[in-house]
C-alpha cells in the first residue's frame, strides 16, 4: 500500500511543474521577457507658408480695489494675437479682435470691445484690452464666459478665383476664460 504525504505531494507538484516548462521551448521564453520596442514620433515641422493668426493668450490683471471692503475693483481683460505662420497679405476687409461675454448659458453674447488689427509679420502680436470695474464674487455662482476671437469679414473672390490668404488653423482662433477667473485676481 502507498502511503502519500505533504512531501509526495510537493514532490509530484515539483516534477510536473518542471514537465510543463519543458514544453515551452527557450525561442518562446525569449519573446515572452522582450519588451516591444516604441518608436519615437518625430514632431510635425511647422508650416509657415500660409499665415496662422491665433489667439494665444486671454487673461485678467488687478489694477486697484475700493470700496468699503475692498470688494470692488478696476480690472482689465487683456488678449494677445499672434501670427504662428508666415508672411501673408490679407485681403481687403478687416479682420477684427472681439472680446465678448456670454451668459451663464453661453448664449446672449455682449461685445464688450473689438480691434481690426493689421497684416502680421511672423511672430507679431497684436493685444486688445478691456477696462471695466469688477465686483468681487460677480457671477460666481453661475459664471459667464469671457471670449476673444478671431473674426474675417466675408473675403471676396479675387480675380483669380480665390482668396489671397487661408488661415491654416482655424481652431486656434479662440479662447476663453470664465468670470471665476476674472474674480480670482480680486484678493
Amino acid at each position: 500500500m502507498i502511503r502519500i504525504t505533504r512531501v509526495t505531494i510537493c514532490i509530484l507538484a515539483v516534477i510536473s511543474l518542471a514537465f510543463m516548462f519543458s514544453l515551452v521551448n527557450a525561442e518562446e521564453i525569449k519573446k515572452l521577457n522582450q519588451v516591444p520596442q516604441v518608436q519615437q514620433i518625430k514632431p510635425l515641422p511647422k508650416i509657415t507658408r500660409c499665415y496662422d493668426p491665433a489667439v494665444v493668450d486671454l487673461h485678467a490683471e488687478l489694477l486697484q480695489t475700493y470700496g468699503p471692503n475692498a470688494d470692488r475693483a478696476e480690472v482689465r481683460i487683456v488678449g494677445v494675437v499672434r501670427n504662428l505662420g508666415g508672411a501673408y497679405e490679407s485681403d481687403p476687409g478687416p479682420q477684427t479682435m472681439i472680446l465678448r461675454m456670454y451668459d451663464q448659458n453661453g448664449q446672449n453674447p455682449t461685445e464688450l470691445n473689438k480691434k481690426v488689427f493689421p497684416n502680421l509679420a511672423p511672430g507679431q502680436d497684436v493685444t486688445l484690452i478691456y477696462a471695466t470695474g469688477w465686483m468681487r464674487g460677480y457671477s460666481s455662482g453661475y459664471p459667464m464666459k469671457i471670449e476673444l476671437a478671431i473674426q474675417y469679414s466675408p473675403v471676396p473672390e479675387s480675380a483669380s478665383g480665390g482668396s489671397k490668404f487661408i488661415d491654416c488653423n482655424l481652431l486656434n482662433n479662440k479662447k476663453q476664460i470664465s468670470t471665476d477667473d476674472v474674480n480670482a485676481v480680486i484678493p
